[in-house]
């Protein structure tokens, strides 16, 4: 307990403490708003207009020639997922044998650069659907017609089942070798 003794000498220091904050009033900035601040405040912004382009205007049309590039889209991602249904039953023999062995093990890697392998064939799918995607945005934006959309619709999804097939079958892989 802090006797009266202490308490008076406490006491007058904090008083003195809080009358040195008061005495220098002019030596420190207020936080009081001053004039500078009110005019800011009360300051009126001036927006600039903006004149928005038309999406159309900012996408290249879509090409002369668009159902041979279908065509051609369609023709890659089929070449790809090929090669990757080719190899798809090799690669599960390999995870297979790999099945309890350890990560460092030569089953585990031949397993490993197998679904690699399949991996990149996914990926030449996949950039060929993104392309087709390219295109169906350009038709979008460009409210191309009714027979151009659903040719690039129908490509679409094609190689769409080509990628999920594909990664289906990686994921069922890659869970078979987890170490």
């Amino acid at each position: 307990m802090i006797t009266r003794s202490l308490l008076v000498p406490l006491a007058c220091a904090a008083l003195g403490s809080l009358a040195a904050c008061a005495a220098d009033a002019d030596r420190y900035p207020s936080f009081a708003i001053s004039s500078a601040d009110d005019d800011r405040v009360n300051a009126t912004l001036s927006v600039p207009e903006v004149t928005l382009a038309d999406p159309a205007d900012s996408v290249d049309p879509l090409p002369d020639d668009l159902g041979a590039q279908l065509a051609a889209l369609a023709q890659r991602g089929d070449a790809a997922h090929a090669a990757f249904t080719g190899k798809a039953n090799a690669a599960r023999d390999l995870a297979r044998a790999a099945q309890g062995a350890s990560a460092a093990s030569d089953r585990w890697m031949d397993a490993q650069i197998a679904i690699a392998d399949l991996t990149s064939h996914r990926s030449e799918t996949r950039l060929a659907l993104a392309d087709v995607d390219q295109l169906a945005a350009r038709a979008q934006i460009r409210a191309a017609g009714a027979a151009q959309a659903d040719s690039i619709a129908a490509t679409q999804a094609r190689l769409a089942n080509h990628v999920s097939a594909q990664t289906r079958i990686l994921l069922a892989l890659r869970a078979m070798v987890e170490p």
